[in-house]
């Protein structure tokens, strides 16, 4: 059964550093507490430490990576993580489409063959992968 990546956008991500990612995960949380000024914005920083630690722990080959649209919460508190060494990247954003019929099985099949072609981060509940370039070390 055949599946389609269709093109999205490009988006400006910033991407963790290779290197010493549980050191950095404890810090990060510290360093980044003095620009949230809201319980709201605190709940969205949470979920950013969550995503990344769920991240660490799974071990993907694909670099963790962020927008900066998404880290918008953190005002110019972002650029903090750049002082951690997280680089800015250009992202390519491809929706996903499988066939409805699919199996469980088949699909994760298929997921794992777009991850053989490109390197890429997926997203199973937007169906969103993120795309990274070719060139970069990781």
């Amino acid at each position: 059964m055949p599946f389609s990546l269709e093109y999205l956008r490009k988006e400006t991500h910033l991407v963790l550093p290779r290197y010493s990612p549980y050191i950095i995960t404890e810090q990060i949380y510290d360093l980044l507490f003095q620009y949230v000024l809201t319980p709201e914005r605190e709940i969205l920083l949470k979920n950013f430490i969550q995503k990344l630690e769920a991240y660490i722990k799974s071990r993907p080959e694909a670099p963790f990576s962020i927008s900066l649209e998404a880290l918008s919460f953190l005002g110019e508190g972002w650029q903090e993580l750049k002082f951690l060494n997280w680089a800015e990247i250009p992202v390519s954003v491809f929706a996903a489409h499988f066939p409805e019929n699919l199996s469980e099985e088949e699909k994760e099949k298929q997921i794992a063959e777009i991850h053989h072609l490109i390197l890429a981060n997926y997203e199973p509940e937007t169906q969103i992968f993120y795309a990274y370039p070719r060139g970069m070390v990781w």
